[in-house]
């Protein structure tokens, strides 16, 4: 369970990580996921800082759940 959770985190970080670089470097048309959610438009930056910031919070949780379960 602890691998799924953070392979999750990962991924959404990487989703975070990948469009806040790709917003001042020239985004690639299917990579993104904020890009291709139009409610997101106009806030692309904060909205792949806060994925970012939730794959790391997500990442930490599966520590967590493995402690938790001794």
């Amino acid at each position: 369970m602890r691998k799924i959770i953070e392979t999750v985190g990962f991924l959404i970080a990487v989703q975070g990580a990948v469009g806040f670089i790709g917003y001042f470097f020239g985004p690639s048309p299917f990579w993104f996921l904020a890009k291709h959610m139009d409610f997101y438009a106009g806030n692309e930056v904060f909205t792949n800082i806060a994925l970012l910031v939730l794959g790391v919070a997500v990442m930490a949780s599966g520590g967590a759940v493995d402690r938790a379960r001794g």
